[in-house]
């Protein structure tokens, strides 16, 4: 049974929130974004009312942090070095294979499944490694 109750709730809200920023920036025009839009067959002006999504954004982005804190728990991860290597193994092994179905299944291009699926595995893996470091 895990400790809910210590877990550290500042910290699972700080992963989440450096998670959505690493996510603003990698799909910003400095980041992806310019080839996530082509790629995904949308522009700028498709993204206009995108306060909605951003908040689902962000509120899976708290799960993810969550759940992400109970597996660093389980494998005792007390360093950023140690959470972040949960979170890379976590993030290559069940997010980006997860998502490699998609890939193939939905005829996505590899250059957007690099994208779609790195960003997942950057989050997971900065994720880690605070929730590591800041139990």
């Amino acid at each position: 049974m895990f400790p809910i109750a210590s877990l550290n709730y500042l910290a699972i809200f700080a992963a989440a929130l450096a998670g959505y920023f690493l996510g603003a920036f990698w799909y910003s025009p400095m980041g992806f974004g310019k080839s996530w839009l082509r790629l995904m067959d949308l522009n700028e002006e498709d993204l206009a009312d995108s306060m909605k999504p951003m908040i689902y954004t962000f509120l899976s982005a708290l799960v993810k942090s969550f759940t992400l804190a109970l597996v660093i728990f389980a494998f005792g991860a007390k360093t950023f070095v140690d959470g972040a290597t949960v979170g890379l193994v976590v993030g290559i092994g069940l997010i980006s294979t997860s998502m490699f179905s998609d890939y193939m299944f939905g005829h996505w291009n590899l250059k957007l499944f690099a994208i779609q699926a790195g960003y997942r595995v950057c989050f997971v893996t900065l994720a880690g490694g605070i929730l590591g470091f800041w139990r």
